[in-house]
């Protein structure tokens, strides 16, 4: 997906190299459609700006949806179990407003609803002032597909200045978003939409879950995919408002509104983002970067989270 050699001539070394550093894809969020059993994967892909005084794409991505101006957000898709991946599928003026500027993936992973409906988190920057560590501010929200990714939709942001969020569907209908607060709270940002993200309100755990201005984790689990047989909300992330470390896996019974169960899986320190899954019903499998790797595939029992 890293749009290799786009927009340069190659024709000697010197010209690769510029196409290497001038072009490349991150921040990837993945997607099951449950129901078709085909494989999503979004990244956001930016090119030509090496030269910039800040690389990062949040430095100088701008308004529109011009190549050269704006970071694209893109998607390819497989359909068997990822052997073979199609093209990439460039959704950046499906999903992003004109007035925004670069407009991309939470990173991690994204859901299917109940009803079938595709959903990943998103965030944007948006505005004129950069007063967020010398950056546009981003807003979080999510994008959603009616139709198994063929088109895609977004509304309004759940939270402003906020970023790196992840979604879970609590109840049929209603999706949770809890997002990195970008103002030094120190916890997650919790709001919900029951319209696809038009509207948002707080969440009663708003401000409740500790965090160390990271990424995180969210993951719910039906009562009938598990062997607890209870509806379970998982929680991911580095444990700690002072930095990135002392990693824990929390479980709410309740929807989120509580959270009884945690789970220390790496006391020590990384750069901290994590990914959840179910393995099968007995055990749930984190990805994350831990202190005794860069990145650490573990698989924990659920009875070791929930006792």
């Amino acid at each position: 997906m890293d749009m290799d050699t786009y927009g340069y001539n190659v024709t000697d070394a010197e010209g690769w190299k510029e196409a290497q550093r001038n072009n490349g894809i991150g921040d990837p969020c993945l997607l099951v459609d449950e129901n078709t059993g085909r494989i999503f994967c979004f990244a956001v892909w930016g090119h030509g700006h090496r030269n910039d005084p800040d690389i990062r794409c949040l430095a100088w991505a701008d308004k529109g949806f011009d190549i050269d101006k704006t970071p694209q957000l893109m998607m390819v898709y497989s359909d068997d179990d990822g052997i073979t991946w199609s093209d990439p599928v460039n959704l950046t003026q499906q999903i992003k407003n004109y007035d925004w500027r670069m407009t991309f993936q939470g990173p991690g992973r994204g859901i299917t609803m109940k009803n079938g409906t595709l959903v990943i988190p998103i965030q944007h920057q948006e505005g004129e002032t950069k007063n967020m560590h010398s950056l546009y501010p981003l807003n979080s929200g999510i994008a959603y597909s009616t139709d198994h990714g063929e088109t895609w939709h977004a509304h309004n942001f759940a939270y402003p200045i906020t970023s790196e969020s992840a979604v879970a569907e609590i109840e049929p209908g209603v999706l949770l978003l809890t997002m990195r607060d970008e103002t030094d709270s120190h916890t997650r940002r919790n709001y919900v939409t029951t319209d696809m993200g038009r509207t948002w309100t707080k969440h009663a755990s708003d401000g409740l879950l500790i965090d160390s201005t990271c990424e995180a984790s969210l993951l719910h689990v039906d009562a009938a995919d598990n062997v607890l047989g209870k509806d379970l909300l998982l929680f991911s992330n580095p444990k700690n408002a002072a930095g990135r470390s002392n990693y824990h896996i929390q479980a709410s019974e309740d929807g989120g509104v509580t959270w009884t169960h945690s789970l220390q899986i790496d006391a020590g320190g990384a750069l901290g983002y994590t990914c959840l899954t179910m393995v099968d019903p007995a055990t749930v499998g984190i990805l994350y970067e831990s202190s005794r790797g860069h990145i650490l595939f573990q698989a924990i029992p659920l009875t070791d989270i929930v006792k």
